[in-house]
Order: structure tokens, then C-alpha cells, then sequence
């Protein structure tokens, strides 16, 4: 059977946005052949029953191992059959034929190597996190969700074009993993995702592995998804895992594409940012009396405790979530 994409979705404990997820695909994608593959990553939370029960159509992959996104992933498309591929987060809602519009874009754009979609937040705000820049020390250090809405058009964000009110497609530089459509000749050529990262980065490394290729990748700002955000890695483990493995997963990026000296100025500038923010959350916290106030303060004190512990090497991230 002739499919046009494979939309290949990892669960870990996410059962309730997968179907949610697989509802909004059938009810928003027409004219177009599709299959829905679904890996499970060890989370054995009964997904493959709910598939079985509400959508049997739907292929199901068992992982005997918790694979990370990027061993995930690949595993999904050893099993898919479409000539485009569309990786997408199970914490996502397709809105107004979307990913028939991201495949009439993928075969249309000159020498495209990926595409993705405009992904809203849940209160249907932009998500900053949608198309960014290469990461680079100096962007890595400075970035925070208050600046980058404050000054959105700065380029060392690359996300300006997400503030554009132009309906027509741009070329970006990286296309957030929650949403990533390829060719599968393409992806094929370049290897897949790289499984070096357990979790964040491979998005990355997959834009400019394309890029490198003389590909180029666009954002589709009239393929509109609400990405809930959170659904897989906010499960995964919490803070503890996530924001260790954000740095990780950097440093291995610097160390693959900008070399050792690089990766190691990074990690640098990770410690000592880190206790900066270490401290002003110290002091914040001896001023703060409110219930509210000191609970986000000393979530704030254990995040940075913990990725100042990764980068001094008193800890290693963690490989699998607990």
C-alpha cells in the first residue's frame, strides 16, 4: 500500500496524550495517505491496549529498553513504510490540516531537508521554542524566556521569523524535534538521528547534519500544532533528568561539531553561571517569606545545584529516567 508519511510517535507514560494526539491526526488530515506508528519506550503503561481498543490501524513497537528519543525514533522508522516521515511528540494537537500542509511544503520547497510546524503552547501563545538558532556558548548562556519575548527579532535566537506575520515559508536554522518532517530518502542518507544524545540535541544535530548536506530546513507557519509541552520529559524523570540531560546533551553537541577546547569552554561557562544563579536564589530565598515565593526559589536553588554538580563532573546525567 502506497503511504505518503509515516507519523511516527514515542510514548513514555504519555497513553492519554497519545490518544488525544492520534484523534487530532485523524480528524485533521485529509487527502493524504498516512500511517501512525507507535513506539513504546519501556514504559509498559498500557498504550498497545488502548491502540489495540481505539485505533487498530495504528502500528505498535515495543522497546524492551527505554531507547531515549533519538534510539526511539530510529526504531519507529525501521518500521514505517511512507515516503515522508513526520516525527512528532505525543503531547501535541494537530490543528487545521497541518500535516498535509507540512507534506505540500516538504515536496514543493527547493532542496528541503526538513520542515515543522508553528507550535503554539497550550494558552495558543507562540512557543519560543519552535525554530531557534544553532546553539553557540554565547546564546546557550544568555537565553531566557523573558528576553527572548522582550526581543524576539534578535537574531542570536533565530526564531524571529515565528514573530513575522507572513503566512509564507522561512528559512531557519533548527526545527524543534516536537514536530520534524523529513524525506526518507533523506533520512536514510544522513544516518537518522544520532543516538550519541539519550534526550535533546538530536533535533539539533539532525538540521545541521541536512544543512551540511546542502539541504535547507523551513519553518511552516500556517501548519499550526499545539504542543502541550512537557508531556514526555516533565514524566521522564522531572527537573533532576531534564535539565542534566539539556547540558549533556549541549556539551556533547559542542564537543561532535565545535571540538573538545569548545565543548570544555562550555562547561566552564555552565559552572560558573550556575552559581551566580545559585546565589541570587540563595539571597532571593532569605527575603522571601511567601509559601508560593520559597517554593520556586529552592526549585530554583536544586535545578542549578544539580547542573553545577554535571558540569564539575560530581555527577553523571542520567541515562534512563527514574
Amino acid at each position: 500500500m502506497k503511504v505518503d508519511v509515516s507519523i511516527i510517535i514515542v510514548n513514555w507514560k504519555t497513553k492519554d496524550f497519545v490518544r488525544n494526539c492520534i484523534s487530532s491526526i485523524q480528524r485533521e488530515t485529509v487527502g493524504i495517505d498516512y500511517e501512525i506508528v507507535v513506539v513504546d519506550n519501556a514504559s509498559y503503561d498500557g498504550c498497545d491496549e488502548m491502540l489495540k481498543r481505539e485505533f487498530p490501524k495504528a502500528t505498535f513497537v515495543q522497546a524492551g529498553a527505554n531507547l531515549g528519543f533519538a534510539g526511539a525514533n530510529n526504531l519507529g522508522f525501521r518500521e514505517a513504510k511512507g515516503a515522508a516521515l513526520l516525527f512528532l511528540n505525543p503531547d501535541t494537537i494537530i490543528h487545521d490540516r497541518a500535516i498535509t500542509k507540512l507534506l505540500t511544503r516538504l515536496h514543493s520547497l527547493p532542496s528541503a531537508g526538513v520542515v515543522g510546524a508553528r507550535l503554539l503552547n497550550t494558552d495558543l501563545s507562540f512557543q519560543t521554542s519552535c525554530i531557534k538558532a544553532y546553539p553557540t556558548i554565547f546564546n546557550q548562556m544568555l537565553v531566557s524566556e523573558a528576553l527572548q519575548q522582550r526581543f524576539p527579532m534578535w537574531k542570536i535566537w533565530g526564531m524571529a521569523a515565528g514573530f513575522r506575520s507572513s503566512p509564507e515559508p522561512a528559512l531557519v536554522e533548527v526545527i524543534s524535534g516536537a514536530c520534524i518532517m523529513i524525506k526518507r530518502p533523506v533520512f536514510e542518507r544522513i544516518g537518522g538521528f544520532s543516538e550519541e544524545y539519550f534526550m535533546y540535541s538530536e533535533d539539533v544535530d539532525l538540521c545541521l547534519t541536512c544543512e551540511q548536506r546542502g539541504l535547507l530546513n523551513y519553518y511552516i507557519p500556517d501548519a499550526i500544532i499545539v504542543h502541550h509541552g512537557g508531556g514526555g520529559s516533565s514524566q521522564a524523570g522531572g527537573s533532576a533528568f531534564s535539565n542534566v540531560m539539556f547540558s549533556e546533551s549541549r556539551y556533547h553537541y559542542f564537543m561532535k561539531n565545535r571540538g573538545a577546547a569548545y565543548a570544555l569552554a562550555y562547561r566552564f561557562c555552565v559552572t560558573f553561571s550556575g552559581i551566580v544563579r545559585l546565589a541570587i536564589a540563595a539571597l532571593a530565598l532569605l527575603f522571601r517569606w511567601e509559601a508560593s515565593a520559597r517554593k520556586q526559589w529552592l526549585g530554583s536553588i536544586k535545578k542549578w545545584y544539580l547542573i553545577v554538580s554535571w558540569s564539575l563532573g560530581w555527577q553523571k546525567a542520567l541515562r534512563s529516567p527514574q
